[in-house]
């Protein structure tokens, strides 16, 4: 008997298909060998949470994504303000790194664009080099969430991705 994953937005269900119930989950069909759903063991997961990372710089990208991946999310790339929005306003994100100076449309623009697109109440978290006062404040009047300054440690950026998306990783038998 599988084990059947049913995330927090799961649609499911149930049929009988000659002797055995078919379990359709997510659109995924799972066949069992038995006639009683209380025979069938279910869990419940948190959905994966998707994250756009807006990053120019490779070496930082690939440090974003190493420990995006490593906290299990699941990161999607921007490399320019265009191509963020673009993304945007196409898919669905549970949160959003953005660098400030990005080419073709910087941070500072993608931040009010956002106001309008598809998931304007998305958390925003900045992640850039720039130092000034006005660019924090410039940022966080915007819509971010969160700032956080380059250099930063791992426990710090962790920490802010935990304060925006609490609880992403909680397993429960059901």
């Amino acid at each position: 008997m599988p084990e059947i994953y049913l995330y927090i937005e799961s649609t499911f269900y149930f049929c009988f298909k000659g002797s055995h119930l078919q379990i359709h989950v997510n659109d995924r069909l799972f066949k069992t060998n038995t006639k009683k759903l209380t025979d069938v063991k279910f869990k419940e997961v948190n959905k994966i949470k998707s994250v756009l990372v807006v990053e120019d710089n490779a070496e930082n990208l690939e440090l974003f994504l190493c420990l995006l991946k490593i906290k299990g999310y699941r990161p999607e790339v921007a490399m320019d303000g265009e191509k963020a929005l673009e993304l945007v306003n196409r898919c669905c994100f549970d949160l959003i790194i953005l660098d400030i100076r990005l080419p073709i449309i910087d941070g500072f623009e993608v931040l009010k664009r956002l106001k309008t697109s598809k998931n304007p109440n998305t958390p925003v978290l900045v992640v850039t080099a720039c130092t000034m006062t006005e660019d924090k404040i410039d940022a966080l009047s915007e819509r971010c969430i969160s700032y956080l300054r380059k250099p930063f440690s791992m426990n710090q950026f962790h920490e802010n991705i935990s304060m925006l998306l609490p609880g992403h990783d909680l397993v429960k038998n059901v």
